[in-house]
Order: structure tokens, then C-alpha cells, then sequence
């Protein structure tokens, strides 16, 4: 039997060579600016718990690749007060923006006060996720109020307008 070989093949094979191996690319971080979330609501409901804070937010795969920065996500919110709808409105690399959005699809926010739940899912909302990996620089903190999320390994802080809370 014989291999043919072909441009899909080799694309795929230099893929596999790449993931596995064992040496970190150093990439830099990009300084990408805060994305205009203005046709994003500003008031989103507050976030209750994690749904599993024993899961990994950071993959082993963006860790060894040196993959760290800033990923904004839009999305809308269900009765059940779970994320729907997730879009990347901008990230710096696209693992990035995978491991934000399997954070996000397991928060549970406080739908509770929201009178008309109605239209809750037509609502559309924002939020950032800075990934922090050691040794690299900080990405720094946006200048607006949208709430953000710290990654560092599987432990996140919650940075909100009112302050630091981290939850493990």
C-alpha cells in the first residue's frame, strides 16, 4: 500500500510535529487594546460560583506553548443563569479564547434580580479573561469597568468594579 501524500496531509503532520514537541515557543505577548464593548449591556448579572472549580481553566497545551494574555467574550445569559451564545469579540490566541470559553460555559451568575427574565437571553454581555503565565509579564488590566477574570493555572480571581475576589 502506498501513502500519497498530500499538501492536507503534510499541514497535518507538521501540526502533530509541532504540538508534540517538548520545547515551549517563546511567543510575546501582542498589547492587543480593549475591543469596544459598547453595543454590549455594561449591567451583567453578577457571577455566583464556578460550576467545577476542580477543572483545569488553563490547558497544558497553551502552558507549554508560552500562550498567555487577554481574550473578550461575548455572550448572553439563560434562565438558569448559564452562558449561551458565546462569541470571541477578540483574543490573542485562540486556545486562549477555547479555555476562556469552557470557563465561561461552566460560571452560574445570579439571574435572580432581574425582573423581566423574558428577554434575558436577548441581552448581550462582555466580559475579559487575562491568562497569567509564570515567568511572562502580566498583561496589563483594561482601563474599563467590564468585569474581568484572572487565569493563572487552575486558580482565578474575579476582578470586578467593587474589587478583588478570588475564588478556588
Amino acid at each position: 500500500m502506498r501513502l500519497k501524500i498530500t499538501p492536507s496531509l503534510l499541514a497535518v503532520s507538521a501540526l502533530v510535529v509541532f504540538s508534540c514537541s517538548s520545547t515551549p515557543v517563546n511567543l510575546a505577548y501582542t498589547g492587543l487594546p480593549e475591543p469596544n464593548c459598547e453595543s454590549f449591556e455594561a449591567d451583567m448579572p453578577k457571577i455566583k460560583r464556578p460550576a467545577n472549580t476542580n477543572k483545569e481553566y488553563y490547558s497544558a497545551l497553551s502552558k507549554r506553548l508560552g500562550h498567555y494574555g487577554r481574550v473578550w467574550l461575548g455572550f448572553s445569559v439563560n434562565a438558569q443563569g448559564r452562558a449561551e451564545g458565546i462569541s470571541v469579540v477578540q483574543t490573542d490566541f485562540d486556545d486562549l479564547a477555547e479555555n476562556a470559553t469552557n470557563m465561561l460555559r461552566n460560571l452560574e451568575f445570579d439571574v435572580s434580580k432581574i425582573l423581566d427574565a423574558s428577554d434575558l437571553s436577548s441581552r448581550r454581555y462582555c466580559i475579559g479573561f487575562i491568562f497569567v503565565l509564570e515567568g511572562k509579564p502580566r498583561p496589563p488590566d483594561p482601563p474599563s469597568k467590564r468585569p474581568m477574570i484572572v487565569i493563572t493555572g487552575s486558580h482565578f480571581v474575579n476582578l470586578t468594579p467593587n474589587g478583588v475576589r478570588s475564588i478556588q
